[in-house]
């Protein structure tokens, strides 16, 4: 089933937003519980967070989207398999998907392969 860059799809419970895919890979963000999301913006914003801005944890961005409004989509996901994945209705506001494919592209912690997908999605 071909997917496109901002499709949802849900897993067990979860939701993910489609980013990309290759021959061995596809990359997908995690959108994250309200909860954990709140959670990880405090620590983010506690000032250990200048010693840890190159992890991996902080590659995310906060979803305005009414359905994910407050919730992290975090773009560290990938998976090897999309079959597990089932298809949703719900649509991720252009504006989230600008600013996704925009942190992706300026993180240090994101593979290059992926980075160069979204770099030439118009």
């Amino acid at each position: 089933m071909l997917k496109t860059f901002g499709d949802v799809l849900s897993k067990e419970d979860e939701c993910y937003v489609f980013l990309a895919d290759s021959e061995a890979v596809f990359y997908l963000a995690h959108i994250l519980s309200l909860s954990t999301s709140n959670q990880l913006e405090r620590f983010a914003g506690s000032s250990q967070y200048k010693f840890k801005i190159d992890l991996q944890m902080f590659d995310y961005t906060i979803l305005q989207t009414k359905k994910f409004k407050g919730r992290a989509a975090h773009f560290g996901c990938s998976d090897n398999s999309i079959d597990d994945y089932s298809n949703t209705t719900i649509l991720i506001e252009d504006k989230d998907l600008e600013i996704l494919k925009k942190e992706i592209l300026k993180s240090k912690n994101i593979a290059g392969e992926l980075q160069d997908i979204i770099r030439n999605l118009s």
